[in-house]
């Protein structure tokens, strides 16, 4: 199995109580970054981030930056449709982890992490410019895959065959 290429990132983030995921329950100065579990049978969509970018070469979720005005939820289905060219028909929040800033700053740093059912799951995966390629990968590959950190932290120790009648982190 893969190993956490820096295991000191996870033990700083605590995992937050599900619903809390709104802005309204935080200072505004919080960072947030909203992802997508996309599931088709028992393979999950996974985006190759660039190589010459932050994380780059690891295998991540759709997702991203909440733009101005957006909630958590919303953030993920445009990032999704942006990235991957997929649309939701619902999500729900399956993990929530926030850490202080690590450069020290006065704030603290959101990672929501969505289940998503598609609109239409036979949508051909259609990449933006942002990542160079994508995978349906199994378990199996998941665990082979050099993968970004938090979403082995979310994804890493949870039954896969779980996870689409279960909305929430296995505890």
């Amino acid at each position: 199995m893969h190993r956490d290429d820096n295991p000191s990132r996870a033990e700083i983030g605590r995992r937050e109580p599900r619903g809390l995921a709104w802005t309204k329950f935080w200072p505004d100065d919080d960072g947030w970054v909203c992802n997508c579990i996309v599931f088709r049978g028992d393979r999950l969509l996974l985006l190759l981030r660039e190589y010459e970018g932050f994380l780059g070469g690891q295998w991540d979720l759709p997702g991203g930056k909440l733009d101005a005005g957006e909630e958590p939820a919303e953030a993920a289905v445009r990032e999704l449709r942006e990235e991957a060219g997929l649309r939701a028909a619902e999500v729900s929040e399956f993990a929530h982890y926030s850490n202080p800033d690590l450069g020290g700053e006065n704030f603290r740093f959101h990672t929501v992490t969505f289940l998503v059912r598609e609109a239409d799951d036979t949508q051909n995966v259609q990449l933006s410019g942002e990542h160079p390629e994508f995978k349906w990968v199994t378990r199996e590959q998941f665990d082979e895959l050099p993968v970004a950190w938090y979403v082995r932290r979310v994804l890493g120790n949870v039954e896969w065959g779980t996870i689409n009648t279960h909305h929430g982190e296995s505890d």
